[in-house]
């Protein structure tokens, strides 16, 4: 039963969430209808702001707007890429 919700449009998803104040990059975007009639989504987001709950609350917004009541949204800063610790998530198994 999971697979892409038909006639969502997730290029258009995506580009209204990079249009987001504060958003730099948007990965691991994922849109899939776990049964008829729901949505799901999960995504990956870099802001340079530390005002990731701004950045949280618009994109919840916007999935709310496509009819996304299941979101999961992780939220980075681009300074986490330089941590020592950072995890890249450029792989191959999405």
């Amino acid at each position: 039963m999971e697979g892409s919700p038909l006639g969502f449009d997730i290029n258009q998803f995506e580009e209204q969430i990079k249009a987001v104040d504060e958003v730099c990059e948007v990965h691991d975007l994922h849109v899939w209808s776990p049964d008829i009639g729901r949505k799901a989504m999960s995504v990956h987001i870099f802001t340079n702001s530390c005002r990731r709950g701004y950045v949280l609350r618009k994109v919840t917004e916007i999935c709310r707007a496509y009819g996304i009541y299941h979101s999961t949204i992780q939220i980075e800063t681009t300074q986490d890429k330089e941590h020592q610790n950072y995890i890249d998530c450029e792989h191959q198994m999405h």
